[in-house]
């Protein structure tokens, strides 16, 4: 071994290269750390160590930042302490080159995962994707996804709920913009996809483990927003007054029509096609592929019907794309003609899908049970039309104030408050 020196960041930097052969200059502070300098130029912290009787190389980094003298003297002793143990440097960083990042599983799940789950709905991968690449890649794309702790993903989905990931910008389609929002819903949800991500690579066995079990995902309440008939008649009326003014097509004031009247899921009637459409069975009929819940019937009153009738029919789609290069076949752009509706209606607050709950409440004000209510939306689970439950209790309450007034009326003596 040559000659050691102290390594320094001003002797490092004065060292030029001998175009002939490489230098290696051994520092005396960590015995077998040194300093290789190649013809190029360019400059390496490295270490020789003993595995056995075998003598190796290993390289620890580049000089320059993370790897200055001091931190690579650090990295160096840990390898070195291990080496002596038996454990060996270079299969260790093989190994570590070998496991996954998040953001490259994060490419295998959408690509491999929909395989592995058949029946889950080509719509909810894409929120998935949708959830993937716009808060979990940028918080933690590249970091080793074995390596990850919960604390990690704790971390994650609270910067997610304070908008650290929130984007709105324009998204490069003609008069779009993107919008990606945080929250504690949002994150919760991340979480949720990337938990399931997780588990799924467990089970393809990329994972040895699941590494961020037991994080604690945010409570969210769910927001319910019903519209009255009021309210209902002033989208109509606010719809109209934008059709005439050319700034909302009018396929979207049909699509918005249709979802007040049936209660149906956005997706099912913006995507409609009409062989999907049954008027003699008054019924608009949606394959396993078309609806969240599987196969299922919805029935059209007599005013729904008269909507439909007024269709003229283009091609396979009720409401088909108005642009021959559009990616579905169908008309696109909902979203932002109902943000133009409500505000023209005075009712910023009302969400797309708060007019499938209102149908929900108009059913229970009619006196409907609620397994009847499940029944119209699709429901396949009666936990998950009991959120409506507490709507049938107004016609119960009608009933018992009557019957109080009725018993209370004969009284002289009030009842005490």
């Amino acid at each position: 071994m040559q000659d050691r020196v102290k390594l320094t960041k001003r002797y490092i930097d004065a060292q030029t290269p001998d175009p002939e052969k490489e230098r290696w200059i051994w520092d005396s502070e960590v015995r077998g750390l040194f300093l290789r300098i190649y013809q190029s130029g360019e400059k390496r912290f490295a270490m020789k160590f003993r595995i056995g009787r075998q003598q190796k190389v290993f390289t620890i980094g580049t000089v320059g930042s993370p790897w200055t003298i001091e931190t690579a003297r650090e990295h160096a002793k840990e390898q070195l302490r291990d080496a002596s143990l038996g454990v060996d440097p270079q299969k260790r960083k093989a190994a570590a080159r070998a496991e996954p990042t998040v953001s490259e599983l994060i490419d295998r799940y959408l690509k491999e995962g929909p395989a592995d789950k058949p029946n889950k709905r080509a719509a909810t991968w894409e929120q998935d994707r949708s959830s993937l690449h716009s808060h979990i890649r940028p918080l933690l794309g590249s970091r080793i996804a074995a390596h990850l702790k919960p604390s990690d993903l704790a971390k994650a989905q609270s910067e997610i709920a304070a908008g650290k990931t929130a984007v709105s910008a324009l998204s490069g389609k003609k008069r779009g913009r993107l919008n990606i929002t945080g929250g504690k819903t949002t994150a919760s949800r991340c979480t949720i996809i990337f938990q399931a991500m997780m588990a799924w690579a467990v089970k393809r066995k990329i994972l040895v483990a699941h590494p961020t079990l037991g994080v604690v995902r945010y409570k969210t309440e769910k927001r319910e927003r019903f519209i009255s008939v009021d309210e209902v008649q002033k989208v109509f009326e606010a719809t109209e007054r934008l059709e005439k003014r050319g700034e909302v097509r009018s396929e979207f004031g049909v699509i918005i029509r249709l979802l007040i009247l049936t209660g149906a899921r956005r997706g099912e009637i913006q995507g409609l096609q009409w062989r999907e459409v049954d008027i003699d069975r008054r019924s608009i009929v949606l394959p396993d592929a078309r609806s969240k819940t599987g196969a299922r019937r919805i029935p059209l009153s007599d005013a729904a019907i008269e909507v439909l009738e007024g269709i003229k029919r283009k091609s396979d789609y009720v409401f088909p794309a108005n642009r021959v290069n559009a990616a579905s076949g169908h008309t696109v752009g909902l979203p932002r003609a109902w943000r133009a509706i409500r505000e023209e209606a005075g009712l910023d607050d009302l969400r797309i899908h708060d007019l499938r709950h209102s149908f929900a409440s108009f059913a229970a004000e009619a006196g409907a049970s609620l397994q009847l209510i499940g029944k119209a939306l699709g429901h396949t689970q009666m936990r998950t039309t009991e959120r409506y439950a507490h709507l049938r209790d107004d016609p119960l309450h009608a009933l018992v104030n009557e019957i109080g007034e009725r018993l209370n009326s004969g009284r002289k003596v009030p009842i005490a408050k």
